[in-house]
């Protein structure tokens, strides 16, 4: 169960990935050009005034806590699999929208079954921004 604080980032975190700012990138929290995995955008999110590229391919133990994940690779899904592995199963699909679109479902579905009583869920249309709905 998330605490009120973890729900609020966890809330954040969607939000970040939603918001178009974060090109989405694969195997590490940043890459040399500045694309970011989902745990790479809630990495940053934490340390907005970090200079440089984040390192590495998991978040620490400061930011796992901060969203309650409780694994290297962040949650398992329903299904058990890492968040990491949904991020990067799309690395090598020719076209495939590099939005977060593939992991969202996943983050939302795992904030809902975890967050604290007396907040509201999030659903597929959580912080859409409206600009952008249905754009390709």
């Amino acid at each position: 169960m998330l605490n009120k604080a973890q729900a609020k980032n966890v809330r954040n975190w969607v939000k970040a990935l939603r918001s178009g700012k974060y090109k989405q990138g694969f195997q590490q929290l940043q890459t040399g050009e500045g694309e970011y995995c989902c745990l790479g955008v809630a990495t940053r999110l934490l340390a907005p005034d970090t200079v440089g590229r984040l390192d590495g391919a998991y978040p620490s133990l400061e930011v796992r806590e901060a969203y309650g994940m409780v694994i290297r690779g962040g949650f398992d899904d329903e299904a058990g699999e890492a968040i990491t592995s949904l991020n990067d199963r799309i690395a090598d699909l020719a076209g495939a929208p590099r939005d977060y679109s593939n992991v969202l479902p996943h983050i939302i579905a795992w904030y809902n079954k975890n967050k604290p009583k007396g907040l509201r869920e999030l659903n597929e249309n959580s912080y859409v921004n409206k600009g952008k709905r249905g754009a390709a």
